[in-house]
């Protein structure tokens, strides 16, 4: 018996394939949706914090756990209450990450590589250079071309799984082990002794 039916990975590949098309169709729609369940996210991770506060041991602990349940509390209710200043911002900031990445890697390269792989690395950072300055430069569109990518990463993985589900309903049963790997060849018979 096959443990996952092949009907499962095809219903598992339209909706990703559904989602990467709607999520390509309306990235701003995607965005925001995107935005809204991280907000949701920080909500509850900053409420959590803020009830460690009182179980919490030491002041430096509490201090800690209080800042980290505020900010969240804070960056939650900002990005549920006003989705697109969140999007954009997040998307300012992580454009600033980049940039940091970026001199972080130039260094790397200079100081601790040799060769072929110094070059290597200074490539890769003037990439997250590029790619810092476009996301710092120009945040509601590189938020629009992350939601964008999503869809297109969601649409590739959801073509797979049909892909895969159809394979492995045209598989022989007997060949197949669990989760659609090959079975695992019988062992050879026992010789009399």
């Amino acid at each position: 018996m096959r443990v996952v039916q092949w009907q499962v990975l095809v219903v598992q590949g339209v909706v990703a394939a559904l989602f990467g098309v709607l999520a390509m169709a309306r990235p701003v729609t995607t965005g925001l949706s995107l935005v809204v369940l991280w907000g949701l996210f920080a909500l509850v991770d900053g409420v959590a914090a803020l009830v460690g506060v009182f179980s919490a041991e030491g002041g430096l602990r509490r201090t800690l756990l209080l800042a980290m349940g505020v900010v969240s509390v804070l960056a939650g209710l900002v990005a549920v209450l006003n989705p697109v200043y969140a999007a954009v911002t997040l998307t300012w900031v992580l454009g600033l990450w980049l940039l940091v990445r970026a001199g972080l890697e130039a260094y790397a390269a200079t100081a601790l590589s040799t060769g072929s792989t110094r070059w290597l690395r200074l490539l890769g950072a003037v990439f997250l250079v590029v790619a810092g300055v476009l996301f710092v430069a120009r945040p509601g569109a590189a938020a629009l071309g992350i939601a964008l990518w999503l869809g297109v990463f969601a649409l590739l993985a959801g073509i797979t799984l049909v892909v895969a589900g159809l394979a492995l309903r045209s598989a022989p049963a007997t060949s197949q082990g669990p989760l659609g790997t090959p079975a695992a060849p019988p062992p050879p018979p026992a010789t009399p002794a």
